[in-house]
């Protein structure tokens, strides 16, 4: 046996997954199924979670803008030209500052661009990085029928769109720095980093008059909710936490109590003469193929069945889908290559002994 010529250790080696596999679902059907539907749990548990968690951050930069954007509406569109100083010398000096400028541009297509390039959520593609590109909103390439790489006119001039936008938000977006002097503005809004006080919204609204009264503005506060949405937003994001961490410590859990029912295959497998990176990598592959399918089953059944019964007001790009399982991935492979590495550093025999205590 010692003397088992290369050809059928490599033989072994090549089909020890698929006879792991198989001897492993005779002898252990039940801790099988078990496996799956754990994992498959688990995965269901880690995307409502990542998904818990990405909701509370859009709520709260939602319920943040509603509370702290100062609104300057006028009755007619306005030249750029005779805006641009005003909305400068405003930003820097209303009272706490304003950390966001955006205006809103008069076109059939809703247009919105940022003084100092803060872009809203890309679920497609990326953000914009040169004049003549443009982020559309899901509508506008419903109703247009353009995608990514296409051009469309919008302003009387062509944009290149590099990124689509999910349904969440209905505004396209260029960059401040591609607005030109004929173009008119419906509306320019100022948001703050915190929500001012009443006497901090009173001045900063004065201001705003005295600055653009000539121009039949209507400046409107932000008006402050008397709901609870920021405890209750923090709530969710401290559960969707606590979701995440026992999924990702429960997978983990379920990858080493499976290494451990290995223990005295193994054993027997480097008596025959397997060597220890063959072992690891045939164990590592079977273990991933448990994984990939109960990812697989957890994916569709919280894209077709919590998804929209849980989160139907938010619509999530493919790399929200993609983080998941991929730092589940990351986690389980460095615990299994810990593990792995113990199992190498110890004998054979010990390990065959372990392995039928177990």
């Amino acid at each position: 046996m010692a003397q088992m010529d290369k050809f059928q250790i490599n033989e072994l080696g090549e089909s020890m997954i698929i006879k792991n596999i198989r001897s492993f679902l005779k002898s252990h059907l039940t801790f099988f199924i078990a496996v799956i539907c754990l994992c498959f749990v688990s995965m269901i548990s880690l995307y409502y979670g990542y998904f818990r968690f990405l909701e509370s951050r859009i709520t709260t930069e939602m319920y943040g803008r509603q509370n702290t954007v100062f609104s300057v509406e006028f009755d007619s569109p306005v030249r750029f030209s005779e805006l641009s100083a005003k909305i400068s010398e405003s930003s820097k000096k209303t009272t706490g500052k304003a950390n966001a400028v955006f205006l809103l541009l008069n076109d059939e297509q809703k247009i919105i661009s940022f003084e100092r390039g803060q872009n809203l959520i890309v679920s497609f593609g990326r953000n914009f990085t040169k004049d003549s590109e443009i982020v559309l909103s899901s509508s506008t390439k419903l109703k247009t029928g353009a995608d990514i790489g296409e051009s469309i006119k919008l302003l009387g001039r062509n944009f290149k769109i590099v990124g689509t936008r999910n349904e969440f938000c209905d505004y396209n977006e260029i960059p401040f720095s591609s607005i030109q002097e004929d173009d008119e503005i419906v509306s320019v809004y100022f948001q703050f980093a915190g929500i001012p006080s009443e006497r901090q919204a009173e001045k900063i609204s004065d201001y705003l008059t005295e600055q653009f009264g000539e121009f039949s503005a209507n400046v409107t506060a932000p008006k402050k909710s008397s709901d609870i949405s920021g405890f209750v937003n923090s709530q969710k994001l401290i559960t969707a936490l606590i979701i995440l961490i026992i999924s990702i410590i429960n997978l983990i859990y379920i990858c080493r109590y499976m290494l451990d029912k290995r223990k005295y295959g193994s054993a027997i497998m480097r008596i025959c003469g397997c060597t220890k990176n063959r072992l690891t990598s045939s164990l590592l592959a079977e273990f991933l193929i448990y994984i990939t399918f109960a990812l697989l089953a957890a994916f569709c059944a919280f894209k077709c069945i919590v998804l929209p019964l849980a989160f139907e007001n938010y619509i999530y790009g493919i790399w929200n889908y993609i983080i998941p399982p991929l730092v589940c991935f990351l986690l389980l492979a460095i615990t299994f290559l810990i593990t792995a590495a113990v199992y190498a550093k110890t004998s054979p025999v010990r390990l065959k002994r372990e392995g039928r205590e177990s």
